[in-house]
This record gives structure tokens, C-alpha cells and sequence, in this order.
């Protein structure tokens, strides 16, 4: 899964582009999160109340993209 941070929304790419797959792609507007939690190797996001995006995180390429997440979405 590869992760980018627009100005308002959060965009989730996964697999290649190839005669065998075809990528997915989900786009989150950040105002639509009404609630996150963060667990031991994920994070939740809370779209409505009983949906939610689990975002893994070793989804990150460094510890410093992470602490961007977790500032961006306010987990401290």
C-alpha cells in the first residue's frame, strides 16, 4: 500500500498496473474522519460508525512519514 497526503484528502494506492491486475485506488476526505484510533500495528479511521480504514504501520517509509500521519490526524 503506498499512502499520500493531499491538501484535503488522504489517497491509499495498492497493486501494480499489469494484464493479470489492475490497481485500487481509495481517496478519504479528511472531514469525513469522525473518529481514529491508534492500536499497536495499525491505525483506524473512522468513516462512519461501524466503517472504518486500517492503516498498517509499517505502510510507512520512514518513522518521520508516521509521525507526519500522526500529526496530521492528531494522535498525540
Amino acid at each position: 500500500m503506498q499512502l499520500s497526503f493531499g491538501k484535503d484528502k488522504l489517497t491509499a494506492s495498492m497493486g501494480q498496473s499489469s494484464v493479470f491486475e489492475t490497481p485500487t485506488r481509495s481517496e478519504i476526505a479528511y472531514d469525513t474522519i469522525i473518529k481514529k484510533n491508534k492500536m499497536k500495528d495499525f491505525y483506524l479511521l473512522f468513516v462512519a460508525k461501524n466503517s472504518f480504514v486500517v492503516v498498517p504501520k509499517n505502510t510507512f517509509r520512514s518513522s518521520e512519514d508516521r509521525e507526519e500521519f500522526e500529526k496530521l490526524f492528531k494522535f498525540n
